[in-house]
């Protein structure tokens, strides 16, 4: 029963998705044209793909450092994957989540990580740091530019004609800065109680799957502690926000190449508007019914965006349609790759473990 109706929401997901997807390419096909987007992509720079690779493959090797010096802290320095591991572990993780919809692409992290070694506890609590750690950091930088904005650092046009109350904002900011600041200083007191809590629930029941799910709360914890008074723990913060501004820096310049063809300079897209549209383009994608790789949600979320801020870009979708469709394709090509390396070192460990047999 469980496995039939498992079935019946993947096929739903699916359809529902590929209906995400059409709409968007019947849409760019009726307003636009499908030929406006092999133009913009024939257009857009070498430069600007390259800035964007170069800085991909940099923030992928700060990703696998993040999860290094984790792994090092829970694990011991000896028990840790190598670079080579993380930096395969990483591609493979970072192409599977753009490839699945909701995120279910984040359950190849635990699988890489089991083949080399490491428990689903500690993979768990690597997981979950570094999502916590990312979700924190995201906020700080929106509270970040929503203090810039009150202090008329960023001026945007407006599509509503509403104009922001600086001192509110400017209060709102600063609050939610030091409330940040604050979670990130004793973020292992939440943990610790959130396990507790959890192991509270779990008590009243004997099932032999409720004392393995205990142990993984406990075990969580206690790594947590270990890295949390670790040296690297600001260490990770930091990295987190390298990413974070890596990530939409590379983006952006991935959009203005793209727009460059159209007159458009990066003065009429200020760099906040366009992360905050590419933040909302990526939440979109980790729907359920997100489309077809990414392809649908994504477009329609940074479209909307740009078009309520009061940004003028001809033909968006499209525009929108270009960066994403060059970000997958050198996100896929950097996964296909890490994946080979994963496969070709799995096929040579059970190659030497039938010899040894």
């Amino acid at each position: 029963m469980t496995t039939q109706r498992t079935r019946k929401a993947r096929l739903a997901q699916f359809v529902g998705s590929l209906a995400v997807t059409t709409l968007l390419i019947a849409t760019i096909a009726e307003t636009y044209s499908i030929s406006s987007v092999w133009d913009l992509l024939r257009g857009t720079p070498t430069t600007a793909v390259l800035a964007y690779l170069l800085i991909s493959l940099g923030a992928l090797g700060v990703r696998a450092l993040r999860y290094g010096l984790i792994l090092e802290d829970a694990v011991g320095k000896r028990n840790a994957p190598g670079i080579g591991a993380l930096l395969t572990l990483t591609a493979i993780r970072n192409a599977l989540v753009d490839l699945l919809p909701a995120r279910l692409g984040e359950l190849s992290f635990f699988y890489v990580l089991s083949r080399y070694r490491i428990r689903p506890a500690t993979a768990l609590t690597t997981f979950a740091l570094t999502l916590v750690l990312d979700l924190v950091v995201l906020a700080g930088i929106v509270l970040f530019a929503l203090i810039l904005v009150s202090l008329d650092v960023f001026v945007f046009p407006q599509a509503g004609g509403t104009e922001l109350n600086g001192k509110s904002a400017l209060l709102l900011g600063l609050v939610g800065l030091l409330a940040l600041g604050a979670l990130l200083y004793r973020l292992e007191h939440l943990v610790r109680f959130s396990s507790w809590v959890g192991e509270a629930l779990l008590r009243p029941f004997s099932h032999p799957w409720i004392a393995t799910a205990r142990r993984a709360l406990s075990t969580i914890a206690a790594e947590f502690g270990q890295i949390r008074a670790s040296r690297h723990y600001w260490l990770l913060v930091f990295l987190t926000v390298v990413l974070r501004f890596a990530k939409y820096g590379a983006l952006y310049l991935l959009l203005l190449g793209v727009v460059q063809p159209l007159g458009i300079g990066f003065d009429q897209i200020p760099f906040p508007l366009a992360a905050a549209a590419f933040i909302a383009a990526e939440a979109s994608a980790s729907l359920p019914f997100s489309g077809i790789m990414g392809f649908g949600a994504y477009e329609g979320a940074a479209s909307l965006a740009f078009l309520s801020a009061g940004i003028n870009i001809p033909a968006v979708p499209s525009v929108i349609l270009v960066v994403h469709l060059i970000t997958q394709i050198v996100g896929y090509s950097i996964g296909l790759l890490g994946g080979a390396v994963f496969t070709i070192r799995e096929l040579k460990g059970n190659g030497r473990k039938n010899g040894d047999a």
